[in-house]
């Protein structure tokens, strides 16, 4: 089976069945089924056309690399909210539980899509990044590969394609299974006495605060506001940890393509350039992989 931890759903984890393979349940929907539907909406009246394969892609892509940077970020503040140790790099830590929060218990197209853009964004980013062997973030087709290998762990029927589209060798997809199952359990035994009860209630706020964006990124922030994506993703963390402080989350102009987390403030800001930027990409490369 794979492990999900949804918007609005907390799931306990089990033991991994690394032979899961199952076919879609017809009445199955997507918990970001919402969330498309609204974005899509936004969409065709403000950026594209006619509603298609490619919107759809295009879309999603948004969507999961938005999604797995709010999930990052979130995870150096349940680091810090919560003073757990981190052994090795903070950044690959937050990278794996953004990661696996994005990994559905079922087979989902749509949130399967997003999370599979998040390795196709760090694969184009590898090709025109410069490789510095010193920065605090691994390498972005680590990153990619770190992705992949989470995925074709938690499910190596349901996501063999993605590994093999990568290149990823047998043995090494092997591999990944015991790394999903080792890296899913350690993050929720380090959070387990976080976790709100359903009969728990939790004074602390996750407050979504937008500023005005200059007349180059309207459109851009009207698609975040449209879908209620952040909004998505800090609800789930707000209902799901019991969160000591008030946190704002601020959707603003930086002056650089970033997103990231101050401690000494309890503060999660993500900036306009860099969710322009997953725009960019989700647009060009989606209308190149249909030429």
């Amino acid at each position: 089976m794979r492990y999900y931890l949804l918007i609005f759903v907390v799931i306990i984890f089990g033991a991994a069945n690394n032979s899961f393979s199952a076919t879609i349940d017809k009445s199955y929907v997507s918990p970001f089924q919402g969330t498309y539907d609204k974005a899509e909406n936004y969409w065709l009246e403000n950026i594209g056309s006619k509603p298609n394969n490619n919107t759809r892609s295009s879309i999603l892509y948004f969507l999961g690399n938005v999604t797995n940077t709010m999930f990052h970020e979130f995870g150096h503040a349940l680091i810090s909210e919560f003073e757990i140790p981190v052994l090795g790099r903070e950044e690959d830590a937050v990278d794996s539980f953004a990661n696996i929060m994005m990994i559905s218990e079922d087979p989902d197209p749509i949130l399967d899509e997003m999370i599979v853009a998040v390795s196709d964004e760090y694969f184009e980013e590898g090709k025109f990044s410069e490789l510095v062997a010193w920065d605090e973030h691994s390498m972005n087709e680590q990153r990619a590969y770190a992705v992949v290998c989470m995925l074709v762990g938690a499910d190596p029927v349901g996501f063999k394609h993605a590994a093999d589209n990568a290149n990823m060798p047998k043995d090494r997809q092997e591999a990944c299974a015991f790394e999903w199952g080792k890296t899913s359990v350690s993050w929720n035994k380090l959070l387990e006495e976080h976790y709100l009860s359903a009969k728990e209630k939790h004074a602390p706020r996750i407050i979504v605060q937008y500023q005005k964006p200059e007349e180059k990124y309207i459109k851009v922030a009207g698609l975040l506001e449209a879908s209620g994506i952040i909004e998505d993703v800090a609800e789930y963390i707000g209902v799901t940890y019991k969160i000591p402080n008030d946190i704002i989350v601020s959707v603003k102009r930086c002056g650089e393509e970033n997103a990231f987390w101050e401690p000494d403030n309890h503060k999660l800001t993500m900036c306009y350039e860099l969710v322009d930027k997953y725009l960019a990409s989700a647009t060009s490369t989606q209308s190149t992989s249909n030429k």
